[in-house]
């Protein structure tokens, strides 16, 4: 399996198969970013869309200064960014109807409750510990490249990061 620097590297010589390599790699991990961001799957796919668009648009201009997942979510931030401003939406999630039920960490029925729940108390968290929670829960990416997508320092993602689960956890106490 070729690595990101050499599709990029190939791209960047004129190879478009290489793109199409990167974008498959990657496609579901951007989806499952905007879904969680947007909680509406058409919104997901077409942020997507765009965002694959840029990325292909400007990734002969990449220069491995940064790793390249890091690259890639400073533009997906971007374009959610731009969708929020465009939709004039104040809150990232939206809530149309009840999803099914989640349970965490447990089949147990004292630990079940609604997913719309979670969704509220994640809506109630301020911007940047939203953006660090999502980042770190749903895509798994380390402190260090959340900081760098979002301009911030590592430090200040983990203190958002550590005041965010401790909001949510107390507030899905008051659910359980």
């Amino acid at each position: 399996m070729r690595t990101d620097a050499e599709l990029i590297q190939q791209y960047q010589e004129g190879q478009n198969a290489a793109f199409d390599e990167l974008a498959k790699r990657y496609l579901q991990d951007i989806f499952r970013f905007f879904n969680a961001m947007v909680q509406n799957e058409e919104d997901a796919e077409d942020l997507t869309q765009t965002t694959l668009f840029k990325l292909y648009k400007g990734l002969h201009q990449f220069r491995f200064q940064a790793e390249f997942k890091t690259y890639l979510y400073k533009i997906n931030t971007n374009v959610v960014r731009n969708y929020l401003r465009k939709k004039k939406i104040r809150s990232i999630f939206s809530f149309e109807e009840p999803n099914e039920n989640l349970v965490l960490e447990s089949n147990d029925k004292e630990h079940e409750f609604d997913k719309d729940d979670l969704w509220r108390n994640i809506n109630s968290l301020p911007h940047k510990q939203k953006m660090v929670v999502i980042m770190r829960l749903s895509q798994q990416l380390p402190f260090k490249d959340i900081g760098e997508i979002l301009g911030i320092n590592t430090g200040t993602a983990k203190v958002n990061y550590h005041y965010g689960i401790k909001s949510l956890q107390g507030s899905m106490k008051e659910l359980v």
